[in-house]
C-alpha cells in the first residue's frame, strides 16, 4: 500500500478512491462537483483518487482543472 501511495504522490493523506471505468452514468463529475463543496481544510488532506479509464476521462480531467481540483485530483489511469 505504501509504495502506490508514494507512486501516485498521494503521503499521508486522506484518500478517497474511485475505482471502475470512467463513463458518464457513473456519476463521476457529481463526485468532483461534491469534493469541490468540502471546506478548504478537508481538501488540504484530501485526495481523490480515480482508479480506471473510459470515455469520460478528458472531460473529468478538464472538469477537475476548472473546479480548481488539480492539486486534489489524481488520475491514476488503469491498474492491476
Amino acid at each position: 500500500v505504501q509504495a502506490v501511495r508514494e507512486s501516485l504522490g498521494l503521503g499521508g493523506r486522506n484518500i478517497v478512491l474511485a475505482v471502475g471505468r470512467l463513463s458518464f452514468e457513473k456519476g463521476h463529475a457529481d463526485l468532483l462537483h461534491a469534493v469541490h463543496a468540502l471546506p478548504a481544510e478537508v481538501l488540504r488532506d484530501l485526495r481523490l483518487v480515480f482508479a480506471g479509464d473510459g470515455p469520460e476521462l478528458l472531460p473529468l480531467q478538464k472538469l477537475a482543472a476548472k473546479l480548481g481540483l488539480g492539486e486534489t485530483v489524481v488520475f491514476a489511469g488503469l491498474r492491476k
